[in-house]
């Protein structure tokens, strides 16, 4: 799986981002853009696609358990027209963006259902349900923006010979970004290798209860913050003051968002862990006393996760600002760098410190990355995310883990409702919404 996640990133290969920063530069050579984008991504997909299914029939015992794997790998395809969601980001028309993954995800589970309750145990079965999620997912903006935009069959064959300028100035743009995000998600996921190699499966499994809340909970930056680029390339036209007040603002309304999280993670982490992974088939109260006692690295892991969830919610404003200041190829040394860190750290603190050892890995790996990126945005436009902005979510954070702390042993029942109640009091009064009034302010003299 972790492999078909690396391939879609390579596939994309930082085109869609680069196509929705052109579009908002040259408006008029919209249309070329974005055929252009396609044909570097179909090329990509020949390339990814083969190596999958060479990778399937050479790893498995039988061309029979290669061959859905292999014929999973064919999802790639279906990437190729969703670079027309360019378009509707560009114009900020974000509606059909979000629901597209919700619709992928639910064909993805839904599949993976009726895998279920048929009986079927192969894992090639539910990667070729992954796939289809993914095809869902990828045809969405493109149904979307059939009625405005017209790209030919031309761009979606890879061969094609047409644009080849700009395709060539595309594919330099877009290479290092593409780059930078197949390593990030490398280096992102790098834990349950090393915890599968210096540990067992079942320290993969508890960590994971807490990563994958943490790999969750990075949609809401990623998508929100991947939205303003193309009010951040306008902003840069008309000066760098302007491009550090629309980051700050962006990081002020995910910081409301993440730190009341953060703040009642040492209270509530392992209430909020044993609900959603352990109360079925438990014993109540007693049971979850017992098994808190008996989870103390997957509950420390969860408190470090979501520490290092700040530090992930900060960082993504400051990489899109980057971004649409053409600074794509020191987003790819940034993310070598924690590549290389990570897995640097890993060999010692995975080994001596195993669950615990990987989310402080996680953590510190991430606290680096915003802070490398906060001086490289400051040296090139005058300042970071890191302002005063930032006082008005802390204050109710704090606030809020300050109220937490006293209750650490409540039942986790009690705790549910009380958690919700607190994070929604500390997101209201940090400002963090309405989510609209961001994009309104980013649009502010436009």
């Amino acid at each position: 799986m972790n492999l078909f996640v690396v391939a879609g990133t390579l596939v994309d290969l930082g085109t869609f981002a680069i196509a929705v920063r052109e579009s908002a530069r040259r408006p008029d050579e919209e249309a070329a853009i974005l055929r252009a984008a396609c044909r570097i991504r179909m090329r990509a997909i020949v390339v990814c696609v083969a190596a999958l299914a060479t990778l399937a029939f050479a790893v498995e015992a039988t061309a029979r358990d290669a061959l859905l794997p292999a014929l999973a790998a064919c999802h790639l395809f279906a990437i190729a027209p969703a670079t027309t969601g360019a378009w509707l980001q560009t114009r900020v028309r974000l509606a059909w963006l979000a629901l597209s993954p919700v619709l992928g995800m639910t064909a993805w589970l839904g599949g993976s259902l009726l895998l279920r309750a048929a009986g079927n145990r192969d894992p090639g079965a539910f990667l070729i349900a992954w796939g289809a999620g993914i095809v869902v997912q990828s045809l969405v903006p493109w149904a979307t923006t059939r009625a405005h935009l017209k790209l030919g069959w031309g761009a979606a064959n890879p061969f094609a010979t047409g644009d080849r300028a700009l395709v060539r100035e595309l594919f330099r743009e877009a290479a290092p970004l593409g780059l930078s995000s197949a390593i990030a998600t490398l280096a992102f996921r790098l834990d349950s290798a090393f915890l599968r190699r210096f540990r067992d499966d079942a320290a993969v499994g508890r960590f994971m209860h807490a990563f994958q809340l943490l790999s969750f909970s990075i949609n809401v930056p990623s998508n929100l913050t991947s939205a303003l680029v193309p009010s951040l390339v306008r902003a840069s036209a008309r000066g760098t003051s302007e491009v550090v007040r629309i980051t700050r603002r962006v990081g002020a309304v995910l910081a409301g968002l993440c730190l009341p999280v953060a703040a009642i993670a040492p209270a509530w982490s392992a209430q909020v862990l044993w609900l959603l992974w352990v109360r079925e088939g438990s014993q109540g109260a007693a049971g979850f006393e017992i098994w808190r006692a008996t989870h103390g690295d997957e509950i420390t892991s969860a408190r470090l996760l979501a520490a290092a969830a700040v530090a992930i919610y900060l960082t993504y404003p400051q990489m899109n600002a980057l971004l649409a200041l053409s600074k794509q190829r020191l987003l790819c040394a940034i993310s070598c760098g924690a590549l290389v860190t990570k897995s640097a750290l890993s060999l010692f603190t995975v080994a001596e410190y195993g669950v615990v050892g990987a989310a402080a890995t996680t953590l510190a790996v991430e606290c680096a990355v915003c802070a490398v990126a906060s001086i490289a945005l400051a040296r090139a436009v005058g300042g970071a995310v890191f302002s005063r902005q930032l006082l008005r979510p802390l204050l109710p954070a704090l606030a809020a883990g300050a109220i937490a702390w006293p209750l650490r042993d409540l039942a986790p029942l009690a705790v549910a409702p009380l958690a919700a109640l607190l994070v929604a009091a500390a997101v209201a009064l940090a400002g963090a919404l309405p989510l609209r009034l961001w994009l309104d302010d980013a649009e502010a003299g436009r």
